[in-house]
């Protein structure tokens, strides 16, 4: 039998989540949108089948954690390897708030949106499940059903919208990533670590070389929505934005028929991406001061919240 050479960690994003990839220096920041109601993050540790750690964060209890780190270390001395995270090819798949399906210039974030982020800094980061969406605007909310009778009803009303308003319902040229993967290496005697900032204690147990493992992240509606007035989060990510004036919200809807998937449509909560700003970024001596912090109980015995 040959030896393991290389271990592997699939992490999957899903929900709503926005990721910022600071190509200068190595590191995704995949931001948690703390203020859309309704909604919780799980984190579930799974290896060939087990599952290994599972739990539920509101978003108070995320505040509460702080900036949460995602690294490889290696080492006596459980030192990181430094930041080496990279872009899939498909990264430019996930959702662009900022692209030529919205609003074609950067956009800055309100203050208290998105209150946690987590530190991808190592491993390649790129596009999940694709497919293929609406974008519309705001003042047409009310009149979208969670369910169609048909593909005429829907065409019917999408014709009617158009009439009243050429930009209200605009299909995506292309699929998009409703959520996000990432595959991270462990090599022999690294292991993979996720830290909180504010308690430097580990969500669970160190991911030891030698196993491959799956990390499932999802930020979604706590209850699955019945129909549109439930699923809160349906345009949050553009509400979240500092618009300018006029400038419409918009949801991101994929129409449904009776028949086909009842009560199952999860794609008002799809992760997004945004450019990184100098002052939504932390630099390379923040960062890595950030890291110093949780260094600090690398020489205690390992502290997890693991249930």
């Amino acid at each position: 039998m040959f030896a393991v050479k290389e271990s592997n960690v699939t992490i999957n994003f899903d929900g709503l989540m926005l990721f910022s990839f600071n190509e200068s220096n190595n590191y995704c920041e995949t931001k948690v949108n703390t203020s859309a109601e309704g909604h919780q993050m799980s984190i579930k540790v799974s290896e060939a089948g087990k599952v290994l750690y599972q739990d539920t964060f509101s978003s108070e209890r995320l505040r509460d954690l702080g900036s949460l780190s995602l690294f490889v270390c290696g080492g006596k001395g459980l030192t990181p390897i430094g930041r080496t995270a990279k872009k899939g090819p498909d990264y430019d798949l996930i959702l662009d708030l900022e692209g030529d399906d919205f609003y074609q210039r950067p956009c800055e974030l309100k203050q208290s949106e998105y209150e946690s982020s987590i530190f991808l800094h190592n491993g390649t980061i790129d596009a999940g499940n694709r497919v293929r969406s609406y974008r519309v605007k705001e003042e047409f909310f009310s009149e979208l059903k969670y369910q169609w009778e048909d593909q005429d009803d829907w065409d019917t009303f999408k014709r009617r919208s158009l009439e009243k308003d050429a930009d209200s319902i605009v299909e995506f040229q292309q699929e998009y990533a409703r959520d996000v993967a990432a595959s991270v290496p462990i090599q022999e005697g690294q292991s993979l670590r996720f830290v909180s900032s504010s308690t430097k204690t580990d969500l669970f147990a160190p991911l030891e070389f030698g196993k491959n493992y799956q990390i499932d992240i999802r930020h979604t509606d706590i209850d699955d929505p019945s129909s549109l007035s439930d699923c809160i989060g349906f345009a949050h990510h553009c509400e979240a934005l500092n618009l300018k004036r006029k400038e419409p919200v918009y949801g991101i809807f994929r129409p449904y028929f009776k028949g086909m998937r009842t009560n199952c449509d999860s794609a008002c909560c799809v992760c997004a991406r945004i450019s990184p700003k100098p002052n939504e970024s932390l630099s390379f001596w923040d960062l890595w001061k950030m890291l110093f912090s949780v260094s600090m109980i690398w020489e205690q015995p390992i502290t997890t919240t693991e249930k």
